[in-house]
């Protein structure tokens, strides 16, 4: 619950802060407060990160959330708007690496989801191969910061590339990447991995 539905339900700061301190509540994230339980996951987290944020899951976080890698368990990866205040990281949302994003890429290619009763934001499976590509030390495109390695990337593709409706996930991909001008890239990428799969499954 957030801090607002908690004091219209009569529940004072002082209050919550007892039971914080007491270990009956906590504080995933500031101003959002949960009642731990033993079948907690990383989805309360995430959930509690949308309460608190207008937030975007992305990078290796939308990745690991649509199976395109194993990895991902860790640290949350949050898209914020560019003015959003970021949280110092002695602070409890040091668990989260929070990217400043501007309005329109919050916005095209991300589907929703509802975790735990709340809408969680996450970039599309595309989108997110497209991201991971331009934020890889792969991607020349000046004034990108590299934040996602390239054997993240790679895998990523390769996952993508290999599971569900290839054509219309290749269309997606690619309407995304030259959106972005970076298709012929991450092309030359794949005609590469796929050639490599279909020498490996011809032994």
């Amino acid at each position: 619950m957030s801090a607002v539905e908690l004091a219209s339900s009569g529940i004072n700061r002082t209050t919550m802060s007892q039971l914080v301190a007491s270990g009956y509540v906590d504080r995933p994230v500031r101003g959002v407060y949960h009642v731990p339980s033993p079948d907690d996951d990383q989805r309360v987290f995430w959930a509690a990160i949308s309460l608190g944020y207008d937030s975007v899951f992305c990078f290796t976080s939308a990745a690991s959330f649509h199976g395109l890698t194993e990895e991902g368990a860790g640290i949350p990866d949050v898209a914020v708007p560019e003015d959003a205040r970021i949280p110092a990281r002695s602070s409890f949302e040091s668990r989260v690496r929070f990217h400043s994003w501007p309005a329109a890429a919050r916005v095209d290619d991300v589907e929703s989801y509802e975790i735990q009763g709340v809408e969680v934001r996450v970039t599309s499976p595309a989108r997110t191969v497209v991201d991971m590509y331009r934020h890889s030390t792969l991607n020349r495109e000046r004034g990108i910061k590299p934040v996602v390695m390239d054997t993240a990337f790679i895998d990523c593709l390769s996952r993508y590339s290999s599971e569900g409706d290839q054509n219309s996930r290749s269309r997606a991909l690619r309407r995304i990447a030259e959106v972005h001008g970076c298709w012929e890239g991450i092309s030359a990428i794949s005609t590469v991995i796929t050639a490599t799969r279909d020498r490996l499954m011809s032994f």
